[in-house]
C-alpha cells in the first residue's frame, strides 16, 4: 500500500514540474538545435539553463555541450565565441580557469563549480584547481567541501591553501588544527609565509596561556618581514594576547592597531580581546560601548553582547543589546540578539525584542513563531496560539507552514487538548504524509485517547515504511508498551519475546518480558528474569528492576531483608516517590508498621494517582481500627485502578467487610 501510495505521489510531483520552461524541456529544445546544425540557437538555451536553473543536474549538462561548441558563458562583457580548446583539440585549462576567476569575481558560484569540478576530473593533482574549488565552496558557505579542497591543494604543496588554513583556524580559534597548519608554512621556501608559521604557533602558546613561550617565538620573527600586511596584522594580535594579563594598557594598544584593519574578521577578534580586557576593569561598560561604537561590524556587536551574558552580566548585556538594535534595519543580527536573549534565559527580555522586531519587519513571520515559542515557555497558551496562527495566515510556504503544525500539536498535547492536537498533526501531515515524526506525534495523541488500535495502526504503518533498525527497535519497543496500556499481557510477552529473539540484550523487553510473568501470576519466573537483569543493567535500568523485584518479593513475602535492600537502592538511583512507596510495602510486610505508615504519609502528597500507595496506608487505617478512613482510603484506590491492578479483588473484598 506504502509503495503504491509513494508511486502516485511522484506522478503528481512530476506532472505539477510538467511546466513550459523546465531545465529539462529547454534542455530537450537545445539537443535538437545541435542536431539540426543550429549551433548558436543552441548555445544561447544552454547559457539560459546554465543562468535560470544553475543548481539544476541540467546545468551540468548544459555546460558539458557548450564546451563540446566551442564556447562559454562567463559574464556579457565576454567575447561570445572564445576558444576554450588548444592546437590539439584538448581544453585549455589556463583559459577555463581565467574563465572560473571571472565567474568567482561576478558572483556566479555555481557555474565556476561546475568547469572546476570538470578541470579536476582532467587533471585531479592540480593544486590550483583545488585550491579554486575552495575558494569557492566557501562562497556558498559549503565549509566541507571547503576545507576538504584546501587540505587537498595543501597537499599538493600550494603555499596559498596552507596559508588560508592556518588563518581559517586562527579565526575559528581551533589552536590544535592552526599549530598543524603553522608547521606546514614552516616548511615551505617563503619567507613571509615562513614569519606567518612562527607568529602562529606564537599565538597558539599565548592563548594556551604560555605567554612568556610565546614571547620567546615571536622574538625570533625576522623585524623586518613584520612590516608585511599579513604577517603584521598577526604579530600585533600574538603581542596583545601576551600582554593581556600582565599589561593590559599595552595589550590595548597592540589590539588597537588592528581596528582598522581591512581584514574584518581579525579586527573583531581584537575587539573581542579589548572587551574581555575591559570587563576586568570598573568603569568596563563605559569602554565596551566606545569599543563597539568604533566597529561597525554588527556580529562583532553582537559577539561583545554574548561576552557580557557569558560574564553573568546580563544587565548590561541587554543595555548594550538595545544600543546595538536602536535603528538596527538587519534583520539577521535581530534574530540573533533574540537567539542570545533565549540562550541565556532572559524569556522576558527576548519576547519584547521579538515584539518590537514583529512591529518593525511586519512580513517576518519568523516573529510570529519565535512569540508563539516564547508563550509556550510563558505557558500563555492563547497568545501562542494567536502568534502561530499569524503566521500561517501569512506564508504559503509549506516548510514552514509544516513546522507551526507541529508546534501547535505538541502545544496542543502539552494542554492536554488532544482532538485539537489531532487536527494539527492530520495538517501536517497532508504537507508531508511520510515524516516519522509526525507519525510519532499522531501516535502519541491516539495513546493519550486510549484509542489502542489506532495507536496500533500507526505504528504498523511505520514499521513498512522505515526500514531503519533504530526506528524498527523503538517502534517494536512502543508496540509492547500498548500492549501493557491494553492490560494485554499475553500480547506483551510475545512481542517482548520476539525482540528478544532479534536484541537478547535489550534491557527495555527484557524487563518488559518480566512484567508480563509477573502480571500473568508466574511470580517465580518473573522473580527469575529480574535476579538475572540485576547483574548486568545500567544505572538507570538497575534502579527500575530493583524496585520491580523488590515489589514482587514483598507481595509474596519472599527474601524481604533483600526486597528491603532492592527498594533502598532503587530510591537512590531513581530519586522517585515510587521506589519508596515499594520500601514502605516492604516495611509492612517485614511488620515494621510505625516506619511503613510513617513513609506512606510522607510520599502519599507526591503520589496522590497511585492505587498501590492509597491501597498500602488503607490496610494501615483497617490494622487501626479506623473504618471510614480505611473505606476512604481503598475507594479511592479502585476509583485509581481496574481490574489489572494486582490487590483488586482484595480492594473489593476489605470494602465489602467494612461496609457490614
Amino acid at each position: 500500500m506504502y509503495k503504491y501510495i509513494l508511486m502516485l505521489f511522484t506522478i503528481f510531483v512530476c506532472a505539477c514540474n510538467n511546466n513550459d520552461d523546465t531545465p529539462a524541456k529547454l534542455y530537450l529544445e537545445a539537443r535538437t538545435l545541435v542536431r539540426q546544425g543550429k549551433a548558436e540557437q543552441a548555445a544561447v538555451i544552454f547559457e539560459q539553463i546554465l543562468i535560470k536553473y544553475e543548481t539544476s543536474e541540467f546545468a551540468l549538462k548544459a555546460n558539458e555541450d557548450l564546451k563540446k561548441l566551442k564556447r562559454i558563458n562567463i559574464g556579457r562583457e565576454e567575447k561570445p565565441n572564445e576558444n576554450l580548446f588548444g592546437d590539439d583539440g584538448k581544453v585549455d585549462y589556463d583559459t577555463s580557469l581565467r574563465s572560473v576567476k571571472k565567474l568567482y569575481n561576478l558572483k556566479r558560484y555555481n557555474q565556476a563549480e561546475v568547469i572546476l569540478r570538470d578541470l579536476i576530473k582532467e587533471e585531479p593533482e592540480n593544486n590550483e584547481y583545488h585550491y579554486w574549488l575552495g575558494n569557492v565552496s566557501f562562497k556558498k558557505r559549503n565549509m566541507d567541501l571547503a576545507l576538504k579542497s584546501y587540505e587537498k591543494s595543501a597537499n599538493l604543496q600550494n603555499n596559498l591553501a596552507i596559508f588560508t588554513l592556518a588563518r581559517y583556524f586562527f579565526i575559528k580559534n581551533d589552536f590544535i588544527s592552526l599549530r598543524k597548519h603553522a608547521q606546514n608554512l614552516l616548511k615551505t621556501q617563503d619567507a613571509v609565509l615562513q614569519a606567518n608559521g612562527r607568529v602562529f604557533l606564537a599565538i597558539c602558546q599565548a592563548s594556551l596561556g604560555h605567554h612568556n613561550k610565546a614571547k620567546e617565538m615571536i622574538d625570533n620573527v625576522n623585524k623586518s618581514i613584520t612590516n608585511f600586511s599579513q604577517v603584521g596584522m598577526f604579530y600585533n594580535y600574538c603581542l596583545g594576547l601576551i600582554h593581556s594579563k600582565e599589561k593590559p594598557a599595552k595589550a590595548i594598544e597592540y589590539f588597537s592597531n588592528l581596528m582598522t584593519s581591512s581584514d574584518k574578521e581579525v579586527s573583531g577578534k581584537a575587539t573581542l580581546q579589548m572587551a574581555q580586557i575591559y570587563l576586568r576593569k570598573k568603569n568596563f561598560i563605559t569602554e565596551i560601548e566606545k569599543l563597539v561604537q568604533t566597529n561597525i561590524q554588527q556580529n562583532v556587536k553582537m559577539a561583545v553582547v554574548e561576552l557580557l551574558f557569558d560574564a553573568g552580566r546580563n544587565t548590561e548585556a541587554k543595555n548594550l543589546s538595545n544600543k546595538v538594535n536602536e535603528g538596527n534595519s538587519n534583520v539577521e543580527s535581530v534574530k540573533k540578539l533574540i537567539a542570545l536573549a533565549l540562550r541565556y534565559q532572559e524569556i522576558d527580555y527576548a519576547y519584547t525584542l521579538a515584539k518590537n522586531a514583529k512591529r518593525k519587519f511586519s512580513k517576518q513571520i519568523f516573529f510570529d513563531t519565535v512569540l508563539g515559542d516564547i508563550c509556550i515557555q510563558k505557558r500563555a497558551w492563547a497568545l501562542a496560539y494567536k502568534y502561530y496562527e499569524n503566521a500561517l495566515k501569512n506564508t504559503i510556504d509549506a516548510s514552514i507552514k509544516l513546522k507551526i503544525f507541529k508546534r501547535l500539536a505538541k502545544t496542543a498535547i502539552m494542554r492536554r487538548k488532544e482532538n485539537e492536537a489531532l487536527n494539527f498533526v492530520e495538517q501536517a501531515l497532508k504537507i508531508d504524509p511520510y515524516q516519522l515524526e509526525l507519525h510519532f506525534l499522531l501516535a502519541n495523541v491516539y495513546l493519550r485517547q486510549q484509542n489502542f488500535s489506532k495507536v496500533l495502526d500507526v505504528y504498523n504503518q511505520i514499521l513498512e515504511f522505515s526500514k531503519q533498525e533504530k526506528h524498527q527497535q523503538k517502534v517494536r519497543l512502543q508496540i509492547i508498551n500498548v500492549h501493557s496500556a491494553m492490560k494485554n499481557w499475553q500480547q506483551v510477552q510475545k512481542k517482548s519475546q520476539e525482540l528478544l529473539t532479534k536484541y537478547p540484550k535489550l534491557t527495555e523487553a527484557q524487563i518488559m518480558n518480566a512484567v508480563s510473568y509477573h502480571m500473568s501470576g508466574q511470580s517465580q519466573r518473573a522473580i527469575s528474569i529480574y535476579k538475572k537483569l540485576m547483574e548486568g543493567a545500567n544505572k538507570q535500568s538497575s534502579g527500575i528492576i530493583a524496585n520491580n523485584l523488590a515489589s514482587l518479593l514483598a507481595d509474596n513475602k519472599l527474601e524481604l531483608e533483600y526486597a528491603e535492600k532492592l527498594a533502598n537502592e532503587s530510591f537512590t538511583k531513581l530519586r522517585i516517590p515510587h521506589s519508596l512507596d515499594t520500601l514502605a510495602w516492604v516495611y509492612y510486610q517485614q511488620g515494621r508498621y510505625k516506619e511503613s505508615k510513617k513513609l506512606l504519609k510522607r510520599i502519599l502528597p507526591l503520589l496522590p494517582k497511585s492505587a498501590y500507595a492509597n491501597y498500602h496506608y488503607a490496610l494501615h487505617m483497617i490494622r487501626e481500627n479506623k473504618k471510614q478512613e480505611a473505606k476512604r482510603y481503598i475507594n479511592k484506590a479502585l476509583e485509581l485502578s481496574d481490574d489489572a491492578f494486582q490487590h483488586y479483588q482484595e480492594c473489593k473484598k476489605y470494602l465489602e467487610e467494612l461496609n457490614k
